[in-house]
């Protein structure tokens, strides 16, 4: 019980990108690697799609709402 504890027991931090390149196998509920280097903010883990958004405006973007665990470097 402890393990399961200390695994869940994170703070969860949320991510949004909008404008992504579009990606039709994307869905809510999928970990989906991530790898941003922002210069304050470096992440570099799977995160869980939370929502996801696709349009089509000639060109297929997604605006995606994600959430994950540890990992965020800043």
């Amino acid at each position: 019980m402890k393990n399961l504890l200390a695994t869940e027991n994170q703070v969860s931090r949320h991510l949004q990108i909008d404008g992504a390149f579009g990606d039709l196998s994307v869905k809510a509920g999928y970990n989906i690697p991530i790898v941003v280097d922002l210069g304050d903010l470096k992440v570099s883990q799977f995160m869980l799609v939370e929502e996801v958004t696709h349009k089509w405006d000639g060109v297929h973007t997604m605006d995606l709402t994600l959430s994950g665990r540890g990992g965020f470097k800043e």
